[in-house]
């Protein structure tokens, strides 16, 4: 009856605390979407009038983000550190802890066996991610080395001894490699997060773009729930060097003129939207004119 009560009473600490803390994260992440704006519409050259106010349904995935980085990557271990309770509930709550933050947090994929499938007579290849198996093995893993520092926490903090070292070179090689992995750890959940935001912020790979009348347009950002701001853009390509198979290697630019866009309701789009990957967004910039002798 007294492991139930304890249990319960830890669960409802962690869960008042964490639900301060998504209420926090919920708000920072809103005005990191209303900062992202203001950062976009500045480098696009749009007044600050014509933008519109980021909600929470814009700042969503940023949220989601936070909470999985600072939620479950942070504010979880920090607070089972101190609980009261069996060391497997730490543990399985550990391991959950860590499974939920590194697949919250994550901006990339482990790619397995590519699937083949035909129809109509043609053979489509699709792409099969494998990253919440491999994050699934890894979690249990992390989970043994935050309990290893959560015993050398206790140790020393808690039981009042004076130093962690004193328990051989195994045990001390065991608690650097239980750093170590927490290390590894701490880094697969703080670079997707800089990622996002950094995506969040300047604008990722990926651009999204229609053409109407033969213009081609970026569609750059919301300015109300149905009309999407539209920036006229020009492809190109800089060549750097031509390859053995005939192709070329090079960069590619999305040049635009900074102040230059119109509105757009996307509820019904003009024409069809494609999406872009590996484009540079570069100013266009106006002539230079010509010197008058």
């Amino acid at each position: 009856m007294d492991f139930i009560q304890n249990v319960f009473s830890e669960v409802s600490n962690i869960t008042s605390f964490m639900t301060l803390s998504i209420t926090i994260l919920g708000a920072f992440s809103l005005l990191l979407s209303n900062f992202a704006r203001y950062v976009q519409a500045n480098k696009f050259g749009i007044p600050i009038k014509a933008m519109y106010q980021a909600s929470m349904g814009d700042s969503i995935g940023i949220w989601i983000t936070l909470v999985g980085t600072f939620g479950f990557g942070v504010f979880v271990p920090f607070l089972l550190l101190y609980a009261n309770v069996n060391w497997w509930v730490i543990y399985a709550a550990m391991t959950a802890s860590c499974f939920l933050a590194l697949v919250i947090s994550k901006c990339y994929i482990i790619s397995g066996k590519d699937k083949e499938r035909k129809f109509d007579g043609v053979v489509f290849v699709t792409e099969t991610d494998i990253t919440w198996r491999c994050l699934a093995v890894l979690s249990p893993i992390y989970a043994i080395a935050y309990m290893r520092v959560r015993n050398m926490y206790n140790h020393v903090y808690i039981e009042g001894y004076e130093t962690a070292f004193a328990e051989g070179f195994f045990a001390n090689l065991w608690l650097y490699a239980a750093f170590f992995g927490l290390g590894v750890y701490a880094l697969m959940i703080i670079l997707p997060l800089i990622h996002n935001v950094k995506e969040k912020l300047f604008g990722g790979l990926e651009k999204m773009v229609t053409e109407i009348d033969g213009q081609l347009y970026l569609v750059a950002m919301r300015n109300s729930q149905y009309h999407w701001i539209l920036i006229p853009c020009v492809i190109s390509k800089v060549e750097y060097m031509k390859t053995k198979s005939g192709g070329s290697i090079g960069t590619n630019y999305m040049r635009f003129e900074k102040g230059k866009f119109l509105l757009c309701d996307m509820s019904h789009p003009p024409m069809e939207i494609k999406r872009l990957i590996g484009y540079t967004l570069i100013e266009k910039g106006v002539p230079k004119k010509e010197e008058v002798k």
